[in-house]
């Protein structure tokens, strides 16, 4: 299975489990007087589990390197683009019993960077917040813009990991392929990824973005030196 192939399948995931996660609300919601809509409803979230499912099988079957070779930045707003992953994974959060906390700046946050690439970095950032963290638990997105740089977090209170797993998490070791990604797309922005733990409990993955002015240029891998820690 080609890289191209495996990512299009890992981010089909999110989609799938917020899909999910929207006809769960809605089955909530619903009175016993609605019985079609309720049986609908129920069709929904037992497809949507389906289709979660089967997606995890062709990862675990077709898991491979992520070799994209370089990321096109063009000037954006990358708060808006923040608060619109976190719209759209809210429904799926308060399914599983989430709170799902959206920090970012009320004005704008320009700078140059790849829409779609930032995107996924977010998803899989939430989406492995969300499968760690027990219901009853806090997920907390933070963008925090500097003049040189800006800096996106995930915290959670989930069950946490010990410090020497967190390297195999970021390399493609471990179970989580989305953190192997997120420090791809890290890199080839210029940028870092990292972990700690939190000292109540969970774990903050942070991504850092140096503040790009170029309006439309490429990066390529290549020129890019590995920058990771943990």
């Amino acid at each position: 299975m080609r890289a191209e192939e495996i990512r299009a399948i890992h981010d089909l995931r999110m989609p799938a489990q917020m899909m999910t996660g929207c006809a769960e609300m809605l089955r909530s919601i619903l009175n016993d007087g609605d019985a079609d809509a309720r049986r609908y409803a129920e069709l929904l979230v037992r497809n949507g589990v389906r289709l979660s499912r089967l997606l995890d099988q062709l990862m675990e079957a077709g898991r491979a390197a992520d070799d994209e070779p370089r990321v096109y930045l063009s000037i954006g707003d990358m708060a808006a683009v923040t608060a619109g992953v976190c719209d759209m994974a809210e429904p799926y959060a308060r399914s599983k019993g989430l709170s799902l906390i959206c920090i970012r700046p009320t004005d704008a946050v320009v700078t140059a960077f790849d829409t779609e690439r930032f995107t996924r970095i977010l998803t899989n950032l939430l989406s492995n917040a969300m499968k760690f963290t027990p219901s009853g638990g806090r997920v907390v997105v933070k963008l925090e813009p500097a003049r040189e740089e800006i800096r996106l977090s995930v915290s959670d209170t989930g069950i946490g990991m010990p410090d020497h797993e967190v390297r195999a998490l970021f390399d493609g070791r471990g179970p989580g392929v989305g953190l192997s990604i997120v420090q791809k797309y890290a890199c080839l922005h210029g940028g870092r990824a990292f972990a700690s733990r939190n000292l109540k409990g969970g774990m903050c993955f942070t991504v850092v973005f140096p503040r790009h002015t170029a309006r439309n240029c490429f990066l390529d891998a290549a020129e890019m030196a590995p920058a990771l820690g943990d």
